[in-house]
């Protein structure tokens, strides 16, 4: 997120990083505290980067992978999973409003429909694109998407642990 943007502006937002950017508010405006001075504007930041991934958020609940540019690739679960852990986690710590831990049910809820039942009675997180990085919009429509990768797991188990 740049400057006084809520919702992002540039050609392509990828959607991992701006997860990646919450989370780590998230995480900092708990470790800091209220009565740090420098909390009042990181909270704010937290708030608006809640409300522009919220913006963004699809019907099904999850992200694009482009996520100013709702449905111009797909939806991606590592990265939905991300934004919806930092969202729940900053309503449960009282940083953000009810309506981000909706958000967040709404990805959670997604994201469990989509598990794929196995033979052997396990379960297999799909829809995870490889490891990317920010690049041109055009870019994230070659990205292959696979199953189980460990980015998407770990941020699948953070969320989790918020439901």
């Amino acid at each position: 997120m740049k400057g006084e943007h809520a919702k992002p502006t540039r050609e392509a937002y990828w959607l991992r990083g701006n997860a990646y950017a919450g989370w780590a508010m998230v995480e900092l405006l708990q470790a800091i505290g209220p009565n740090h001075p420098e909390y009042p504007r990181l909270h704010d930041r937290f708030v608006r980067w809640a409300a522009g991934v919220q913006a963004s958020q699809l019907e099904t609940g999850l992200y694009d992978q482009v996520m100013n540019l709702p449905g111009y690739t797909d939806e991606e679960t590592s990265g939905s999973a991300w934004v919806a852990a930092a969202l729940a986690r900053g309503a449960r710590l009282r940083l953000l409003d009810a309506g981000a831990r909706d958000s967040a049910a709404a990805t959670w809820r997604a994201i469990v429909s989509r598990l794929v039942p196995q033979e052997d009675g396990g379960l297999v997180l799909a829809g995870i694109s490889k490891l990317t990085t920010p690049r041109a919009k055009f870019e994230y429509g070659w990205v292959p998407f696979k199953s189980d990768l460990p980015h998407g797991v770990a941020a699948f188990l953070l969320l989790a642990a918020e439901f």
